[in-house]
């Protein structure tokens, strides 16, 4: 006996869709080295679009280039330049491009050479921030700090930097004690309709991962550099007594961790991370785990403290 399959909907437009070009910022007058994000968008249109970005009218849409990149329905300037200055619309694609929607409206950006009176500082000076974190944007210049407060824009809204549990007001700024995702956005210092040049930040709990990945330190024993060049880990092949000690690791520009203490008994090495002692097996010929057990034990307890969350 033959039976039908579930129903599928399928919806059919009239017409091409509009593109929609958003720019994530209140204001369209920039300051040179400010940073821009540009988004398109297809009202009420599926999944499977890609989009382009043209500015003045040109028939030729705007390359990725150093400090111009774009990520799906973004195109984002990390500071931008007088010349990038102009109107700019975006269309987006499907299939084999052949599939092409209508070009947005035009945007204008405006871009000014001169500089605000006061400037935004934020302590670690990077954009991107683990959460859990601690960080400090301060308002300072010539004419100083008073009447000038931190802003922050985020999904569309205005509101004040400090404007949750963790954040603490200051008289020069704002300091958020523990970051959390919600803390990413735009910042800058405001005062009545004057403001600065304008900061991103992004908050990540994802960032601990490509951390270790990417970044290096230099290892120490007992106060002494165990090798010349920097690397994200490092590994005692075959441990001995000799090797007990106190170990920590120091980054350029994060500092140096709490000293991590390794105690070597006999023919079993004992690795202490200050939360808990992980014992190799009873001893045999050949131990091949205890350097990987060793190694990472070491890389997550320096690592960690490192970066003040324990």
């Amino acid at each position: 006996m033959k039976r039908r399959s579930d129903a599928v909907r399928v919806t059919v437009s009239e017409g091409r869709p509009a593109a929609t070009l958003t720019l994530e910022l209140p204001w369209t007058q920039l300051y040179a080295l400010e940073p821009v994000s540009l988004r398109c968008g297809l009202s009420g249109a599926p999944t499977g679009w890609t989009y382009r970005w043209y500015r003045d009218g040109s028939p030729t849409a705007v390359s990725q280039t150093d400090g111009h990149t774009m990520t799906g329905d973004r195109l984002s300037i990390t500071a931008v330049s007088v010349s990038d200055g102009g109107q700019y619309q975006c269309e987006g694609m499907r299939g084999s491009k052949s599939f092409v929607s209508q070009r947005s409206d035009g945007l204008n950006l405006s871009i000014s050479e001169l500089l605000p009176r006061v400037s935004l500082s934020v302590d670690p000076p990077r954009v991107q921030h683990f959460t859990g974190s601690k960080v400090t944007l301060k308002c300072g210049g010539p004419g100083g700090s008073a009447g000038w407060t931190v802003k922050r824009y985020t999904k569309g809204q205005v509101e004040p930097s400090c404007s949750s549990h963790r954040g603490e007001t200051t008289a020069d700024g704002c300091v958020i004690r523990y970051t959390s995702e919600s803390d990413s956005g735009v910042y800058w210092c405001q005062s009545g309709a004057e403001r600065s040049s304008a900061v991103t930040l992004r908050s990540d709990s994802a960032l601990w991962s490509p951390w270790l990945q990417i970044y290096s330190a230099v290892f120490y024993k007992d106060g002494v550099e165990l090798q010349p060049q920097t690397v994200s880990e490092t590994t005692i092949a075959s441990v001995s007594l000799t090797d007990q000690g106190s170990y920590s690791c120091k980054h350029s520009d994060w500092g140096e961790s709490p000293e991590s203490w390794v105690s070597v008994r006999g023919e079993t090495p004992l690795c202490w991370t200050g939360l808990k002692d992980i014992q190799a097996p009873s001893p045999q010929p050949s131990l091949p785990a205890v350097s990987l057990s060793l190694s990472v034990c070491l890389s997550l307890s320096i690592c960690i403290c490192l970066w003040d969350v324990c």
